[in-house]
């Protein structure tokens, strides 16, 4: 699916949730203080959204409707808005789920109302989740819960709530299904009640929160070498295999390393922390420790033990661990875009004869030479400048690889060598250089280029159809040298994933990685704007309103056709309908048309307002666009 796509499915999900106009208000006057804006300006932005319009689209043509927002607001207010109707429609779900069972009460109702995130909203739900099949649910099944609210509410020993419990010739759950129990003996029926009670115990949720913030303070993370063959494998991980530190200060991208650890069988985590002073905490909570007989003390001091031990502790673990590693992908993948951004809004070069250079030792150095417009260059037989050297071990071929070069650079007139930043990258720089300064008549100048994902790109599809008379092994250094000419242009044909733009790029959500990158590689190209009659299928799927499909329609359009002459001529391409027209058609340009304004980012329902000021200002389109 594309990028518009699925802000399409996205936008229309409000009213497929079920929100209904106030809670849509209240989620407006949230987002609203959350980002720092209006909240008119929200209102604009998600009526258009939901609409269907582009983020790129609001942010370059819609500017009067959200008083200025830009694409980064706009950017962080899709994504919240995603969030909160998310988060509202579970609250909804939740709420008709506790009123079906009967236990919603007003404090849950403001528990759930006040719920930041959907990790604690799950929590809030979590003591009421049906379980048919656990020892609480079975125990009542069994009809203990005379018993255990007997033994809470009486001071009596355990044995004497039972006295006058009888076991059921047979039990069934809450569907009327019979369900195989033993509580025959009264060890059993023990700890029947005492499950009873923990579970009841569960639904104290302002203890809770109060052990869980205590146990956040002073947890430790503890990592350790899974075994001791793992010691050698995983020496990357030394630094892990016999250490702790504090939960609450640890790092987000050392959080990431331990549990990329761990995810390679390397590592054992865990979460360290004391015990008694959260039980203590439980113990006065329930005031067991005021109560008699002492029977009666001890067992409950036990289900004391098993609420922290058996179910919170565990669970606080879990989320605290969550949220960390939550955060932490947030920041990484925030980091990667950042990273993205820069390396798609590089400064392009230009149209400048470029030497492309894929270094390499035990295969060779491949060379592809590209002209001024990114096509491989032709030599006098129609044959593409392509060529092959091997100056380093084991060939050791560096006065003919020299001489080679030397010949290409003077013949083609090169402008710049492009050298991939891979292996043998500073070996290959070196003797460029050196070819340079030992010839004065040539004008090249060296430049290292990231070639992070060049070999992707070499055995892709589109690589095929572009490149189709060149090996693979050479169609690294023509997108080597391409990526020099004209970054975005030549990187938006790889998967951002496969760039290297982090560290730990696979250690966070995919989906919200794939789903960041494909965002900014689209704001990034949408700023730019693309030529409609030399922009490939990969460069035109990330314009607003387009996707893979009508891209490539627009590509074979133009293939049979010829070149587009005005933007009208767009509306003749199948599936490319009115609206994916109105907004995309800013962003695809074409220069030297019927039409100056085709050229510039003005877009084409504004053509009369900018005809109009000429006409009363008496100039002439040349002198605003020249």
């Amino acid at each position: 699916m594309s990028s518009t796509d699925s802000l399409t499915s996205s936008a229309v999900s409000a009213n497929a949730q079920g929100l209904d106009a106030t809670t849509q208000a209240n989620i407006h006057d949230k987002l609203a203080r959350k980002l720092g804006i209006k909240t008119a300006q929200v209102n604009a932005f998600v009526k258009l959204f939901d609409e269907g319009a582009t983020v790129p689209f609001i942010a370059r043509y819609r500017k009067e409707k959200t008083q200025n927002l830009d694409d980064a607001q706009l950017r962080a207010l899709e994504k919240s808005l995603s969030y909160e109707r998310d988060m509202a429609s579970r609250r909804l779900k939740i709420t008709e789920l506790l009123r079906a069972q009967g236990t919603l009460t007003d404090e849950l109702q403001a528990r759930i109302d006040n719920a930041a995130s959907k990790l604690e909203l799950e929590d809030i739900y979590l003591p009421y989740r049906p379980r048919r099949r656990s020892p609480a649910a079975k125990a009542r099944a069994a009809g203990l819960d005379s018993a255990a609210k007997a033994l809470l509410t009486q001071e009596i020993t355990p044995t004497q709530a039972l006295a006058d419990y009888q076991l059921p010739s047979s039990v069934t759950d809450d569907s009327g299904n019979e369900i195989d129990v033993d509580f025959s003996d009264l060890d059993k029926q023990l700890a029947g009640v005492q499950a009873i009670i923990v579970d009841e115990w569960t639904q104290a949720l302002d203890l809770l929160d109060n052990l869980r913030s205590g146990f956040a303070k002073t947890a430790s993370v503890v990592t350790a070498v899974a075994s001791e063959e793992k010691r050698e494998v995983g020496e990357k991980f030394k630094d892990y295999f016999d250490h702790s530190e504090s939960l609450a200060r640890l790092p987000n991208h050392r959080l990431l390393a331990m549990l990329r650890g761990r995810q390679e069988n390397v590592l054992g985590i865990k979460v360290d922390g004391e015990d008694a002073p959260f039980i203590e905490k439980i113990i006065n909570h329930f005031n067991i420790d005021a109560t008699a007989p002492s029977e009666r003390r001890e067992f409950l001091i036990e289900a004391a033990n098993s609420l922290w031990k058996d179910k919170w502790r565990p669970h606080i673990e879990h989320r605290l661990l969550t949220e960390k590693r939550l955060a932490a992908e947030a920041d990484a993948i925030d980091v990667f875009a950042n990273n993205l951004q820069h390396l798609l809004m590089s400064a392009p070069a230009g149209p400048k004869v470029i030497l492309g250079v894929d270094p390499g030792i035990r295969h060779g150095v491949k060379m592809a030479i590209i002209d001024a417009q990114g096509h491989v260059m032709l030599d006098s037989s129609d044959k593409p400048v392509i060529a092959t050297v091997y100056p380093f071990a084991p060939d050791n071929k560096m006065d003919e690889a020299k001489a080679l070069i030397d010949e290409l650079l003077s013949t083609y007139n090169v402008d710049l060598v492009a050298i991939g930043n891979g292996t043998a990258s500073r070996e290959t720089d070196a003797m460029i250089k050196e070819i340079l300064s030992a010839n004065p008549s040539l004008q090249a100048k060296a430049v290292i280029v990231n070639e992070s994902g060049a070999s992707v790109y070499s055995a892709s599809e589109l690589a095929s159809d572009e490149l189709a008379d060149l090996d693979v092994s050479v169609r690294g250094a023509v997108s080597i040298a391409r990526r020099l000419q004209d970054p975005l242009s030549e990187l938006v044909k790889v998967d951002p994933k496969a760039i290297g733009v982090g560290q730990y790029q696979h250690d966070v959500n995919q989906n919200q990685l794939a789903d960041s990158l494909d965002k900014v590689t689209q704001d990034s190209v949408n700023a730019v704007g693309v030529d409609v009659n030399t922009a490939s299928p990969a460069i035109l799927t990330h314009i607003a309103g387009l996707n893979r499909n009508v891209a490539q329609q627009i590509v074979n359009y133009r293939k049979e056709h010829g070149a587009f002459s005005n933007r009208e001529a767009l509306k003749d391409v199948p599936r490319l309908g009115v609206k994916t027209f109105e907004q995309a058609a800013g962003f695809l340009r074409i220069r030297d048309g019927d039409n100056p304004l085709d050229a510039t980012g003005v877009h084409p329902e504004s053509y009369e307002l900018v005809n109009s000021l000429l006409e009363h200002t008496n100039k002439d389109l040349s002198e605003i666009i020249g």
